[in-house]
């Protein structure tokens, strides 16, 4: 189905990543090539026919694009597709004070570099009104997790994003059930880590000549580099099971995109922590930044600090039906179902989780903390009824 294609500098990633979200959110099909071209393709193959196959070129205008080699072959080509089907398909988006290149200089361009929503609006209707959103698949369809400051969700641009795709595929009636695949949810970018990341290789590639170089640190790190390499897809892939589950009947007994929120913050705080640790003691700078997102790593320290108790933890353990698996969760001292504690139903008598434990406990603490353990655990089980499940004391 003809969409937009996103021309731009990789300096403007940052803009271009809200704006692709935005227009992803409103079921506007986008082609960008960091998701459009794989390894081993050919990079001007794939994008001429990315631009030949849409219905509109948004060419991104700044100081950086201006100066882009790929964005003028870019904006060439599109210029030659105009001239084969006869009208105009590129739009400039000027998203700071920049001089239009002269092939478009005296097209009326939409301005981002004042109101962003505003603009945002009139770029929508303008191309909205060429493009047909029921016609397009749900498994092109893309869910945008927008994290501010990197890890926390916009919980209702989620919702928003969900509902119209309950209403989209039900004709608003019943809801049909409806696989998300990872590869459909469009995550922001973390510059924070990408930049620690780097280092952290680059550290690893001059282990030898590291002044803190120790057959410890050199295990370890490798060790450390390959956990942080997979937090994004894991969350990526724990979040698309949970949306597909939250798609489908009956309702999970807690809120799906709270749980979302916790389990995107643990992730991306989890691997920030991962590579801030591993830089050298030489090159870190101790920013408010860092302090506020990066708690100290290392196994239960980590869960107790990114949970947020600064008191006394209990363990909970939840044996799956059928089976001697289990995992553990810490409660903050001061959660009213502590109380279990105080007053258990009887000696060793298993509790029902769904009868004890509140949704937001279930969202905050639990599924999160059970998501991390299956992800970096062995064999942890994972689960989003908790039917059958009980609870008692580690």
């Amino acid at each position: 189905m003809p969409g937009v294609f996103v021309s731009y500098a990789r300096a403007d990633k940052t803009f271009v990543h809200r704006l692709v979200s935005d227009l992803s959110a409103r079921d506007i099909p986008v082609w960008i090539d960091t998701r459009n071209i794989e390894l081993g393709e050919s990079i001007e193959q794939r994008v001429n026919a990315g631009i030949d196959g849409s219905a509109w070129f948004l060419l991104i205008v700044s100081a950086e694009s201006i100066a882009s080699g790929w964005v003028k072959r870019e904006l060439e080509f599109a210029l030659e597709v105009e001239g084969a089907i006869g009208h105009s398909i590129v739009l400039p988006l000027l998203i700071e004070k920049a001089e239009v290149p002269p092939p478009v200089a005296d097209r009326l361009y939409v301005d981002f570099s004042d109101d962003y929503l505003e603009s945002l609006d009139r770029l929508a209707r303008r191309i909205g009104s060429d493009l047909s959103p029921t016609g397009l698949p749900f498994e092109r369809s893309l869910i945008p997790l927008e994290l501010t400051r990197s890890r926390f969700l916009n919980r209702q641009k989620l919702r928003d994003r969900l509902e119209a795709i309950r209403t989209r595929a039900s004709g608003g009636d019943a809801v049909e059930p409806r696989r998300v695949d990872a590869s459909q949810l469009l995550p922001s970018p973390d510059d924070k880590y990408e930049q620690l990341r780097r280092k952290m290789s680059h550290r690893i590639a001059n282990l030898e000549s590291d002044p803190y170089f120790s057959p410890q640190l050199q295990d370890s790190i490798h060790g450390r580099y390959d956990e942080a390499a997979r937090c994004e897809p894991a969350m990526n892939e724990v979040v698309a099971q949970l949306l597909s589950r939250s798609l489908s009947a009956p309702p999970l007994p807690f809120d799906p995109v709270e749980a979302c929120f916790w389990i995107c913050n643990a992730f991306r705080s989890l691997r920030l922590s991962i590579v801030y640790d591993s830089q050298s003691p030489e090159d870190v700078e101790l920013t408010e930044y860092c302090r506020g997102v990066v708690p100290p790593i290392g196994g239960t320290d980590w869960v107790v600090k990114f949970f947020e108790s600064r008191n006394r933890f209990e363990l909970f353990e939840f044996l799956e039906p059928q089976s001697s698996r289990y995992f553990g969760a810490y409660l903050p001292v001061d959660t009213h179902e502590l109380d279990w504690f105080v007053e258990p139903p009887g000696p060793h008598t298993p509790t029902a989780v769904l009868a004890t434990l509140s949704s937001m406990t279930l969202e905050k603490y639990v599924v999160p903390q059970m998501v991390l353990r299956h992800v970096f655990g062995k064999d942890d089980p994972l689960t989003w009824t908790f039917d059958g499940y009980v609870m008692g004391i580690a």
